[in-house]
């Protein structure tokens, strides 16, 4: 594409070859602000599934604890508890954990907290007396739940206790009736959950959980199984400082242990005890770079396919901008060899003493 000047001579449209570049690079540029905006997205939407999934896990889990405290209290009003029948005793403990077996073992104690019947054998004898829990129902409590601790005589895991307060027929204090329930039984309801949002979001996102004490330290690991080595509070890890801070949420952090940068939702049980120590802490998270891999995947597929269309048309226009400025070059070329030729022309007119006349061909 040419056109003539004010002054007659001819030149090039320059800008050609800038608007043909300036083409090119806007739809890049509408693609990254696309991009991001869906990256955006599907972060925050990844964020309040893993939130709801955490949120959901603390009920299931507040839940749990209703239901077996509820229990061991309706056990502890069992007549066969007063009767100071062993064998008697021993069938009630015993028909309870029949029916429900999430108990490791279930135990009654006497008034001075030593064990008088159990459904594990290892546990008759042992005493009780020491325990800020059984002390707790010696002085008056009725029901305690004590929070989460590591036990060696259940096979190193962490374990809840449900203690309550067991009276005689007469209403004086009889002993404890204890309960414990130990991580496996916890840990399932994280499986739950997490196996159900695996199954809706594909496998191709590995989703892992955590679950903390109210003081940060980490009670159960999905993946590294680094349960008791860590205080991920201290550890400085945003969610784990988030969760102690107040409802459920998301926030995008890196996980320094796996140097990976993650999308972790959080959510916190409630309290169940008098000094309000169980605020356990439920986190939920998955790669962010599992979040964005399916979409990524597409949008490349996209721009090859638009690339391999584009690049032909790009090459097209500046192989035709390129071949107008040669044609524009040579034009000028001789543009300026006429008007050399029209000065040499007048040079020699001028020089002549002569006249010059010049006729057509009729003379």
């Amino acid at each position: 594409m040419i056109a003539p000047t004010h002054n007659g001579a001819i030149v090039p449209y320059r800008w050609l070859p800038r608007l043909i570049i300036a083409m090119a690079v806007l739809p890049l540029i509408i693609g990254a602000a696309i991009l991001w905006s869906v990256e955006k997205r599907l972060v925050a939407d990844a964020g309040q599934g893993l939130a709801m999934a955490a949120t959901n896990i603390a009920g299931k889990l507040d839940m749990l604890l209703h239901e077996r405290m509820n229990d061991i209290q309706v056990l502890a009003q069992a007549p066969a508890l007063r009767t100071g029948n062993e064998r008697d005793i021993r069938q009630a403990l015993e028909a309870l954990e029949s029916v429900v077996s999430d108990y490791a073992w279930i135990s009654l104690t006497d008034a001075q907290g030593r064990v008088v019947s159990s459904t594990r054998e290892a546990q008759l004898g042992r005493a009780f007396s020491q325990d800020r829990g059984w002390q707790a129902l010696q002085g008056g409590a009725g029901a305690i739940i004590a929070d989460m601790v590591r036990s060696a005589e259940d096979d190193g895991n962490s374990v809840v206790t449900f203690m309550v307060s067991v009276k005689g027929s007469d209403g004086a204090w009889q002993g404890g009736l204890l309960a414990r329930v130990s991580m496996p039984v916890f840990e399932d309801v994280f499986a739950q959950t997490v196996v159900a949002l695996q199954s809706s979001w594909g496998t191709d996102l590995h989703l892992e959980y955590q679950f903390l004490n109210r003081h940060g330290d980490l009670l159960a690991d999905s993946l590294l199984r680094e349960e008791g080595l860590h205080n991920l509070q201290q550890l400085g890890v945003p969610s784990a400082q988030l969760v102690e801070q107040g409802p459920s949420g998301f926030v995008e952090e890196l996980f320094a242990r796996r140097q990976v940068n993650v999308v972790t939702g959080y959510a916190r049980t409630k309290d169940f005890d008098a000094q309000g120590e169980m605020h356990w802490g439920i986190l939920v998270r998955v790669d962010r770079l599992d979040i964005l891999t399916p979409i990524l995947a597409k949008i490349m597929k996209a721009g090859l396919v638009g690339g391999a269309g584009l690049i032909p048309l790009i090459g097209l226009l500046l192989w035709s901008s390129a071949t107008l400025n040669r044609a524009w070059a040579q034009t000028q070329v001789e543009h300026n060899r006429a008007l050399a030729a029209e000065a040499r022309f007048l040079k020699v007119l001028d020089a002549s003493p002569d006249a010059f006349v010049m006729t057509d061909s009729g003379g």
